[in-house]
């Protein structure tokens, strides 16, 4: 699997009681014989079985490509869209992911816009590095505000500031296909 470090930001978003934080995101790590290493920054250590492979160089895990938890949110964020506001099965269906975290679901927001964040960040720490974020963030309209800034290297230099645009929220239509369908013209905004 290999380890990638993780931002600030995402660590800094997850509830100190929540269960999944100590098994996805580490500031360090204890080898089976004793020695610890420390790290600047967190990393992400999901799916790594420490028994089956110690040194944390390769895995031959098998990883979902759909989970349980996935089911729930997806029903979460439909039911709360379709009635512009969290039904008691959308409020369920988050609390069995929350639940399994560990976390308090007594107070959830009411109301469309705030049951949408929370069910944002749910996807956010639940997936982490299981390649749902772009999507999520697309799909929700948010990734013109989320995805621009500053990239950081495992050191912590700045390696690049991302610039993301509204060309950036759709690919292009494959010239080829344009070729055997003119009919698609024009490509998708900024793609001309």
């Amino acid at each position: 699997q290999g380890w990638e470090s993780a931002t600030e930001n995402l660590y800094s978003s997850f509830n100190a009681n929540d269960a999944r934080l100590p098994v996805v995101l580490k500031r360090s790590v204890t080898y089976q014989d004793g020695t610890v290493k420390q790290f600047a920054e967190p990393y992400v250590f999901k799916y790594w079985d420490q028994e089956a492979e110690p040194k944390g160089n390769s895995t031959d895990a098998i990883f979902p490509a759909i989970r349980t938890a996935e089911m729930y949110l997806i029903k979460a964020e439909a039911l709360n869209a379709i009635n512009q506001g969290p039904t008691p099965d959308a409020v369920k269906a988050i609390k069995k992911v929350r639940d399994r975290a560990g976390l308090a679901s007594d107070n959830l927001p009411t109301d469309y816009e705030g049951f949408k964040k929370v069910v944002l960040e749910e996807y956010r720490h639940e997936f982490v590095m299981e390649g749902h974020r772009w999507f999520d963030l697309r799909r929700w309209g948010v990734a013109l505000e989320v995805l621009p800034g500053d990239v950081y290297g495992i050191t912590g230099r700045r390696l690049v500031t991302r610039v993301f645009t509204e060309k950036d929220l759709l690919w292009p239509v494959p010239g080829v296909e344009i070729e055997r369908n003119p009919d698609l013209k024009p490509n998708n905004p900024g793609w001309n």
